[in-house]
Parts: C-alpha cells; sequence; structure tokens
C-alpha cells in the first residue's frame, strides 16, 4: 500500500483542501493510503469529517519553539514588500522598518537563509511518522506553517517527494520568504505564480497553477430554495438582503468598528446575516438594531469559544457560505478573501475603509489595503470603498437600485484571483499528486 502524508496545520485546509473532492480522486487507486497529519487537540474533528476507509488521521504536537519563532523572523526579514513594510511598521509604529530588513532581494541572501533554516529547523517530531510509513509523497498544504516546514525538510532528508502549496492569496507578500523548496509548488493564479519567482526566485518550470480547490463547489452548488433561506433565519423574503462579515476584534485594536457599522445597516429596512469570522471574536454588544431584521453565522468547530483562532472549518460551514453569498444582495466587508467569494456570485462588493474615530495611518484599517495582493482588487474596479457611514450607506442603496453596477470588475477580479475556475481545480491538483 503506498502511502501519501497531507498535512491540516492551519484551521482554513480543512475547507481549502480536504472537503472537497480530493480524497475521492485520490482513493480511486486501491494501492493508495492517505495518512492526515493534524494538531494533536483536534483528533476528532479530523475524524469525524474526514475519517474514512484508507483515510489514517495521526496527530502531531501544535507547540512551536524559540528556533521556530527565530526562523520565522529571519523569513519575515527575507522579503522587501509593501505589505510587510506596512506589518513591521504597525508593529513598530514610528521606528523607521528599514532596520528590521536584511538583503531580502538578493538571491544569494535568501539561498544562505534557507541553508540555515535546513540546518537549524527543529528535526525528528515526524521522523517517526515516516519510518512508520514510509511515504512515497508527502503534500504540505500551507508552505509557511511551521509544521509544514518541519515536515518537508525532513521528507526531504529521506528522500521522499514532496509538493508544496501556497495557502493563501497573501502568503508570499505578507508571510515572507518560502523557507524550503518543495519538488513541485501549487498555486492558485498567475499572480501567486509571479510572486514565487520574483520574490523567491522559485524556478518557473517546478510551479502548478490549479485555481482554487474550493470554488469547485462554489460551481452549480445545490441550494436551497431564497424562501427557506429566509425562513431559517427569520427574513422578510420580501425584503433585501445585505451579507455582512466583520472586520474582527484581531485586527481592529478596541474594534467597536464592527458594530458602528452594522447600526448604521440597521437603519434600513432589509435583512442582514453577519457573518462572524471562523477564526476570530467580535466585539458587538450592546449594539442598537433599528429596522433591520439581523441574523447571525458564526462558523467554526474545534476549539473553545475563547481561542477561536484554533477553529477548523467544515464543509457545512462553507455549504451556508455559499448560500448566504447566492441569496445576498449586497456583501459589505474588509479586506477579506469574502470579496473574492462575492465575485464568484457576482455579488455588488462594499468594502470598509473608514475607522471608528480618527486614527493614525499604522493604527488604521486603511493601512490593509495598501499591499500589493489588495492593489490587485482596487485595480479591478469591482468594488468600492465607503470612507465613511454615510458613504457605507450610499453604495448599499446605489447597489441596491443598479446590482449590474462594476460587475465587469468582479469578473476581473474573480477571473484573477480564482484562476482557472471551471471546476476542475481538485481534479489538476490530484492529477500532480
Amino acid at each position: 500500500m503506498r502511502t501519501i502524508f497531507i498535512t491540516s496545520f492551519h484551521p482554513l485546509i480543512s475547507r481549502n483542501i480536504l472537503s472537497t473532492p480530493l480524497f475521492d480522486f485520490l482513493l480511486v487507486d486501491r494501492e493508495l493510503q492517505i495518512v492526515l497529519l493534524v494538531p494533536e487537540d483536534k483528533r476528532g474533528f479530523f475524524q469525524k469529517e474526514f475519517g474514512r476507509d484508507r483515510v489514517i488521521v495521526e496527530t502531531v504536537p501544535r507547540a512551536i519553539t524559540r528556533r521556530d519563532i527565530f526562523l520565522r523572523y529571519l523569513a519575515l526579514s527575507s522579503v522587501d514588500t509593501r505589505a510587510l513594510e506596512v506589518l513591521r511598521r504597525a508593529a513598530f509604529h514610528t521606528i523607521s522598518a528599514r532596520c528590521m530588513r536584511i538583503a531580502g532581494k538578493r538571491k544569494i541572501m535568501q539561498y544562505f537563509v534557507r541553508m540555515l533554516d535546513a540546518l537549524v529547523t527543529p528535526r525528528e517530531r515526524f521522523a517517526k511518522l515516516l519510518r512508520a510509513y514510509r511515504p512515497a509523497l508527502v503534500f504540505s498544504t500551507d508552505m509557511k506553517n511551521e509544521n509544514d516546514v518541519r515536515l518537508v525538510h525532513d521528507a526531504q532528508r529521506k528522500n521522499v517527494a514532496t509538493v508544496g502549496m501556497i495557502r493563501s492569496w497573501d502568503d508570499f507578500v505578507i508571510k515572507g520568504l518560502l523557507r524550503v523548496f518543495p519538488d513541485i509548488l501549487v498555486v492558485h493564479n498567475e499572480a501567486i505564480k509571479q510572486e514565487a519567482m520574483t520574490l523567491n526566485y522559485f524556478p518557473e518550470h517546478r510551479i502548478r497553477v490549479i485555481g482554487i480547490p474550493h470554488y469547485d463547489n462554489y460551481l452549480n452548488p445545490a441550494l436551497p430554495s431564497r424562501d427557506e433561506f429566509c425562513r431559517r433565519n427569520g427574513f422578510d423574503q420580501a425584503k433585501k438582503i445585505i451579507l455582512f462579515s466583520p472586520i474582527g476584534d484581531r485586527l481592529v485594536r478596541n474594534n467597536k468598528l464592527d458594530r458602528l457599522v452594522l447600526e448604521a445597516l440597521s437603519s434600513l429596512d432589509v435583512n442582514i446575516m453577519v457573518r462572524v469570522p471562523p477564526t476570530d471574536s467580535v466585539t458587538l454588544d450592546n449594539i442598537k438594531i433599528r429596522h433591520a431584521r439581523v441574523a447571525f453565522d458564526a462558523p467554526g468547530a474545534g476549539a473553545s469559544e475563547k481561542d477561536r483562532k484554533l477553529n477548523e472549518i467544515s464543509a457545512e460551514d462553507d455549504r451556508r457560505l455559499i448560500t448566504e453569498l447566492a441569496y445576498s444582495d449586497v456583501v459589505v466587508t474588509g479586506h477579506s478573501t469574502i470579496g473574492i467569494d462575492a465575485c464568484a456570485f457576482n455579488k455588488p462588493v462594499v468594502v470598509i475603509y473608514f475607522d471608528q474615530e480618527e486614527r493614525p495611518y499604522w493604527d488604521s484599517v486603511k493601512r490593509y489595503y495598501d499591499s500589493e495582493h489588495y492593489a490587485r482588487i482596487l485595480e479591478s474596479g469591482g468594488v468600492r470603498l465607503a470612507r465613511s457611514s454615510a458613504d457605507l450607506m450610499s453604495l448599499v442603496e446605489r447597489y441596491f437600485e443598479n446590482p449590474h453596477l462594476d460587475e465587469e470588475g468582479r469578473a476581473r477580479i474573480f477571473r484573477e484571483q480564482a484562476g482557472p475556475a471551471d471546476g476542475r481545480a481538485t481534479e489538476r491538483l490530484a492529477h500532480i499528486l
């Protein structure tokens, strides 16, 4: 029996990769088994969601060491992007970010950083599993995760083939250097491919562009009726629906902004679905709902309410999001990928571009929109920036009146960000593996 190791150490992987038909494609080969490597405290979730014949769930510790932290910051200092400059300056406010960098754009410097990473990265976390299963292939689903980096290093020392994937649209511009090169690198789109080559000098012939696997589920989804959706959530079927995705407490200091936005939207005679970030909390206490009917969806499982950052996203969580997007008339969000999700359904997007009070740039939500990856969204003309509560209301009303406004830009966003969006991204990934 040949074995593939597949990692899932980031909460989004359970949705991005595992809830797709990937296992169905791979297990057509009756001589193949999958070993799913997950955090030690989440065995129950993964066994329930993905356990099946020839899928084995193995757990490893979540803890990282000081060496892991040192290497992570070395990787962050080895790439020079606007997004990382904003991150550094936001962390240190008026202190110049330049002192946090090394000569990251130089190929030779990156080479030495990777050599050091290979020497210093802690070993042996995966040694027992590699000896026990002797895998034919290791598939790292998130090449910026410390456990994934450790595993790829260990696999390469044992001459095991490796395929690595970039998890998110901002990985190369905000998460630093690719610390270890897999044999094959899988990316979503051409923009990320170019970043792999220009920011990391990854060889072009070893990159594969496949699209976004979980978007395969977004094409021709099986949906409940709109009437049923409204009944479930206590909505008035005759009124418009706003999908509001809060920015979250982790990204807004002393967060009252999400409450401000929801209270403003609730002055409209509409239905509002609040999709709470699955891995973050949102401060909405003492909120004053005026005219709207408001329902809340809090996706995520596998972690406590006190530590939502560790939540996993189940297939059911994503099915609810698909339904919410399909029946919304306008989507209001921050710099989240929810804006891209909305474009999959050609839904107008209004982006929150103001603060709860006057703030310096490095403490403002505006800083999040100055990164390279979000610049492509703004250049498309597919979203509108709300620069105040009044502007937010005006834009929402305008989209209600003309939902086709900016749809060419939305089509461009989805085309560029989703890569090949033909429902076959998962199939392409399975073929590579």
